[in-house]
């Protein structure tokens, strides 16, 4: 029973399901779309064109705080960090190739629902192609690590867990309880024009504000299935306006220096509907950041990062998550 005071279906939903955020800005709209030689497949060297380094977002609910951190950097040098090391050495997939670039993406929740971490790497070829992303939860009571290989026709995804109690005290390179699972591509993957990574959404919505398109049809690879979505513009004249306010920090700067954007703009609203092309009876709800239900992206007109993503996050309800920090090349 949980202790009072906390609310598990939201740990578990926000937690477990809120994996790959927040990507590339400034992608084009025929961005990266799969792996090898699938035929949709186009080279784009888009790693120069992106403004940013990290960003920061955050939320409150039910009396917790809410708080992602990501950041996009070379393979080479951010894959020292950690936790990286450690998960690099358990890893099934096949070594991405040089030039590579890691995004890493750290969950924060702290408050009522207790504290958790939650870590998510992806790892994208010279071409912003996804070669791997590992998911490593590491709350105390259900720790795991998953990793997701791309191939041409389908995912492997290898899952490592402890197997005894005084494994949870290790790395997960002390896990001992392994599984691998190969989820194939549907055949109505043949519709899909283009394919990738759930993280790619919001990074997609901004170039799509910045292109001044409307909507976009792609396919991304959720946990178990593949997902035909819809990005679709929605009209701004019924929406309030939105004030932001985030830091922002600039590399050419001096150390510590910082300016804040306080504004009320008319966002861009993108809304994402999605559906399952697995032809089988267990559906599987598409998730971004562990919202799963009227998920929009707002996008501020001015500068095109994202300045929210909002949803409906099962019986939690309704969550925003705002731009708090971005810190620019």
């Amino acid at each position: 029973m949980s202790a009072p005071g906390r609310h598990p279906h939201f740990v578990q939903h926000m937690a477990r399901h809120l994996a790959c955020i927040l990507l590339v800005l400034f992608l084009a709209p025929s961005f990266a779309m799969g792996h090898g030689d699938n035929q949709f497949a186009q080279q784009l060297s888009w790693q120069e064109q992106i403004p940013w380094l990290s960003l920061t977002l955050g939320g409150s609910k039910l009396n917790s705080e809410i708080t992602v951190e990501v950041e996009l950097g070379p393979a080479s040098s951010m894959g020292a960090r950690q936790p990286w090391p450690a998960l690099e050495e358990v890893s099934a997939c096949a070594t991405p190739p040089e030039g590579a670039s890691l995004f890493s993406t750290t969950l924060s929740v702290t408050g009522m629902l207790r504290n958790h971490r939650y870590t998510e790497g992806l790892w994208l070829d010279q071409f912003g192609r996804p070669e791997k992303r590992i998911r490593y939860n590491q709350e105390s009571d259900d720790l795991w690590l998953k990793e997701y290989c791309w191939e041409n026709t389908g995912m492997r995804r290898s899952k490592l867990s402890p197997a005894k109690p005084n494994e949870h005290l290790l790395l997960p390179t002390g896990w001992t309880l392994k599984s691998d699972s190969w989820y194939p591509f549907p055949e109505k993957a043949a519709q899909c024009v283009a394919m990738s990574d759930p993280a790619l959404l919001i990074a997609i919505a901004s170039d799509l504000a910045q292109q001044q398109q409307e909507s976009l049809s792609l396919c991304v690879f959720g946990r178990q299935h593949l997902f035909r979505l819809d990005i679709a513009r929605e009209t701004t004249q019924l929406l309030a306006p939105l004030m932001v306010s985030y830091t922002i920090t600039q590399s050419s700067q001096a150390l510590g220096q910082q300016e804040q954007r306080q504004a009320q703009v008319e966002p861009l609203v993108y809304r994402i509907n999605a559906q399952d092309l697995h032809a089988t009876k267990r559906r599987e709800n598409f998730s971004l950041m562990g919202l799963v239900d009227e998920i929009r992206l707002y996008i501020d007109p001015a500068t095109y990062l994202p300045i929210r993503l909002s949803g409906k996050a099962g019986m939690i309800g309704k969550v925003e998550l705002n731009l708090r920090k971005v810190h620019l090349k």
